[in-house]
């Protein structure tokens, strides 16, 4: 018993001696992207949306389309209640959008009137830095019983 905790006691003292592992920049600078780009679309905000997305957002899809799309999609998800990173990954190409420097974003969220949603957003590095290039929530469960 002794024995068990001394190594246990050993092992935790080595890992507070390794360095802690800092977060990728590239990472960080993406998911403070995401989540302001995320806040325009909360508030279904068609017009700021599309204005931070990028150029290759901009030439697929007119403004007024994207807004439809964008209140039909989130409207009736209602307010956000929470959301959390689950992952970043970045990718050099992303179907429909050609090479470049992208960072996919999945988030577990909530909303007011649906839990549980998994939302991914693609974000694409420019001159101007990260820009929104999609962003698909999927439901994952069922809505909030009333």
């Amino acid at each position: 018993m002794r024995r068990t905790f001394l190594l246990a006691l050993l092992a935790l003292a080595i890992a507070a001696s390794l360095p802690a592992q800092a977060q990728d920049t590239r990472a960080t600078e993406a998911q403070s992207a995401a989540r302001a780009w995320l806040e325009l679309a909360d508030k279904l905000d068609g017009p700021g949306t599309y204005a931070a997305a990028g150029e290759k957002f901009q030439k697929a899809m007119p403004v007024d389309r994207w807004s439809k799309a964008l209140k039909d999609s989130r409207g009736p998800f209602g307010a956000v209640q929470r959301r959390a990173v689950l992952s970043t990954q970045f990718v050099n190409s992303v179907p429909g959008a050609g090479k470049g420097e992208f960072a996919v974003m999945l988030f577990r969220s909530s909303f007011a009137n649906r839990e549980f949603v998994q939302e991914r957003l693609t974000l694409e590095k420019t001159a101007k830095g990260w820009q929104g290039s999609v962003e698909v929530p999927r439901e994952r469960h069922r809505p909030r019983p009333d």
